[in-house]
């Protein structure tokens, strides 16, 4: 069987709506909330960071989450070349990937300031803003208390790339030692001198040493790549999936010259699969630091390991779409597959975490299982739940996209509303992804599901 573009007119092909991988792409984007809520917990307030339940369930998310969409992603891309030429291709991809990116970014991080200023952390950011105003607001607060998103005012002005006000700070008394938890660039926590080099700010780096600051992620010899200073924070994900469907496009103009046979199904579809699956993504999970999942880069420069252990799950999905004719078989033992990873796996995981005489190979191996044996348990419970067509999972999977786009400033509002009420962290997060997920709900079905922004995003809907 050959693997090329078998692109015929339309009316000869019978396209068939995979429902149940819809709603489980769908799931994986609108875990991300749930995910983003327990981050800005982490950030805001101090007694989550102690909360051992919320790092489990973020972390157990965050082990599979991306690596599962990057999948499906693969899937669907194949499934259009199959149905369209490829510059068709590349002009949906366009509009539906890459131009949100372009448009929304800007857009979302002016929305998220605005969703800051209810906050009492948000009074610093603004005290930077002048020497009176740092002078003042100081007198009444502790040089190294913590402000917006969790950081010291020292670190906060390093991000900033505001070296008066860090030379300001560090004369006033500010530490310049004092760590976050792990939770913006590495896991072993970052100083104000590791967000000066990871970010390249050479004059604040500078600052910093001669103060006596340290790094404990990022030694000298760091070099900052270029473009590190541009955030897509939430949206990172589109610019991996531009980068990715830019190879695809070059891999299927090859193949449509030059056509080669499918592998074996059986090397596909039947659990010999993870034989050559786990060793290939662990090859690039070696290059990353010690933790649970991926790494996470919100910059325009991606490191090249990264992106080709994403591109491992978004080639096997646009493989697995060649088989599409005999799904089924290859999941039916997916309870097998998800109690192994749901408790055998991530039981391993934690006590690998924790333990520093194992090597790190043990940790990255029992990391690279659990995102397989998740995906394939998790498309076989879709297929066993979802497989036929349901009206509330179709309009659920259609408002996905939107609802992760703009869901960011939702939940910083609430997560700052919520700083004074004295509730557990476990209730307040849940709140803050319940009214999150219902307001941005009622904003889709409005103002976006059936104009031009709703055809934008997903096409027309009736």
């Amino acid at each position: 069987m050959a693997l090329h573009n078998q692109h015929v007119s339309s009316h000869k092909i019978k396209n068939k709506r995979f429902h149940e991988l819809d709603a489980l792409r769908a799931f994986a984007m609108l875990l991300g909330i749930v995910i983003h809520a327990i981050f800005w917990a982490f950030l805001n307030e101090p007694e989550a960071m102690n909360n051992e339940h919320l790092h489990w369930v973020s972390s157990f998310i965050h082990g599979f989450r991306m690596p599962l969409f990057m999948l499906l992603s693969g899937f669907f891309m194949a499934m259009l070349w199959r149905q369209r030429h490829l510059m068709a291709i590349l002009k949906n991809r366009f509009l539906r990937v890459l131009l949100p990116l372009i448009v929304f970014t800007p857009i979302l991080f002016y929305i998220s300031i605005l969703a800051w200023l209810p906050s009492p952390y948000f009074a610093m950011s603004k005290a930077l803003s002048s020497n009176d105003e740092k002078q003042s607001f100081f007198n009444a607060e502790n040089i190294n208390s913590k402000g917006m998103m969790g950081f010291t005012a020292i670190q906060l002005a390093t991000l900033l790339n505001d070296k008066d006000s860090a030379t300001w700070l560090l004369k006033q008394g500010a530490n310049p030692n004092q760590s976050q938890a792990g939770l913006l660039f590495t896991p072993s926590g970052e100083t104000a001198l590791d967000i000066a080099r990871f970010k390249g700010f050479t004059d604040i780096e500078n600052v910093l040493v001669e103060a006596g600051g340290k790094a404990v992620s990022f030694n000298s010899d760091y070099k900052a790549p270029p473009l590190m200073q541009v955030d897509l924070s939430h949206l990172w994900f589109l610019w991996f999936l531009t980068l990715l469907i830019i190879g695809f496009v070059l891999i299927a103009t090859i193949l449509t010259h030059f056509p080669c046979k499918l592998p074996a199904s059986w090397l596909v579809l039947s659990q010999v699969r993870y034989c050559w699956l786990v060793p290939l993504t662990l090859v690039f999970q070696s290059f990353m630091t010690k933790q649970w999942g991926p790494e996470t880069f919100s910059s325009i420069f991606i490191p090249w390991y990264l992106l080709a252990y994403y591109a491992v799950f978004f080639s096997f999905g646009a493989l697995y779409f060649q088989y599409r004719d005999n799904f089924g078989e290859d999941t039916r033992h997916w309870w097998i597959e998800l109690t192994i990873a749901t408790v055998a796996l991530t039981s391993l995981g934690q006590f690998l975490m924790s333990s520093e005489a194992l090597p790190k190979l043990a940790n990255d191996t029992v990391t690279v299982l659990f995102a397989w044996m998740m995906i394939f348990g998790l498309i076989g419970l879709f297929r066993q739940c979802l497989a036929r067509f349901n009206p509330v999972v179709r309009y659920l999977s259609d408002s996905a996209y939107f609802l992760y786009i703009f869901h960011m400033p939702f939940l910083l509002f609430l997560s700052n509303f919520g700083l004074g009420v004295s509730l557990a962290i476990e209730l307040k997060i849940f709140i803050s992804c319940l009214v999150s997920f219902t307001a941005l709900l009622a904003i889709y079905h409005c103002f976006v599901r059936y104009t031009w922004l709703g055809r934008w995003l997903n096409g027309p809907r009736e």
